[in-house]
């Protein structure tokens, strides 16, 4: 099982243009690996989240709550130090079920996978660095650094590293495994690697062409701002192919 966590994303993917609505701009954007994905798999056209920012988000997908019933509802809120009794998380879950459990890692807020699982449980902090060196709990068993280097117009990487050696050693013959991404090039801080990638790669989106919503001002600082977030969309859909194409050279992709 490979979570890809596409943290704080613009939902303007090219499998959501047109008459599912998910996004007006959704056919500027460029998004060949996540269509593809859609296309082989299933894609969900009602869905919500309980609170939309990065943490509680993370907190109600890896316990399985929504984050109002733990009481964790607010962002970094940490009101709760452990999970209540009769809860755990879904990473617990499939270590005790014999799954190798890993959270996939480069450590860069802007390109590849962050590292972080940013739960409001746990003792957790948004750094998996700081909990590698065990001075926090921890609810994946192994945390893998792969090589992923920018600069954002000419990302040098080895997805040969993604899923193959690192913490992957420890993994038993046959043993199945639950690994996760947390892609944060999509979100604000992200907006200029990922308009800087799509200038360089000719998908760059024209800011004369995006939507603007009926709560905003249609201004150029809005229409610029726009362009940006979906100029990221399409970076994230080069990094997620990366890691498809990592999961392929490592002989996992047909069993996942």
């Amino acid at each position: 099982i490979l979570v890809i966590y596409l943290d704080d994303l613009d939902p303007s993917f090219g499998c959501y243009a047109g008459s599912f609505g998910i996004s007006p701009d959704a056919d500027l954007t460029h998004t060949p690996n996540i269509d593809t994905l859609a296309s082989n798999g299933m894609r969900f056209t009602r869905t919500y989240v309980a609170n939309p920012v990065c943490s509680p988000s993370h907190t109600a997908l890896l316990s399985g709550n929504y984050v109002t019933t733990i009481g964790a509802p607010h962002h970094r809120s940490h009101y709760i130090e452990n999970l209540q009794e009769g809860h755990g998380s879904l990473p617990e879950a499939l270590a005790d079920a014999g799954y190798f459990t890993v959270n996939v890692s480069n450590g860069d807020i802007r390109w590849g996978a962050s590292g972080k699982t940013d739960l409001n449980f746990a003792n957790d902090t948004h750094s998996t660095k700081s909990l590698a060196k065990g001075s926090d709990p921890h609810i994946f068993q192994h945390i893998h650094d792969f090589t992923f280097v920018g600069p954002a117009a000419s990302p040098s990487c080895d997805p040969a590293t993604m899923f193959m050696g690192g913490a992957w050693t420890n993994r038993l013959p046959g043993q199945p495994f639950f690994a996760y991404l947390n892609i944060e090039t999509g979100k604000k801080h992200g907006f200029g690697t990922g308009t800087t990638w799509a200038n360089a790669n000719g998908v760059a989106v024209d800011p004369a062409d995006v939507t603007i919503p009926p709560y905003l001002e249609d201004s150029t600082d809005w229409r610029d701002w726009i362009a940006q977030s979906l100029n990221a969309v399409s970076c994230t859909d080069f990094v997620v192919g990366k890691f498809l194409e990592g999961l392929d050279l490592g002989g996992e992709a047909a069993n996942t």
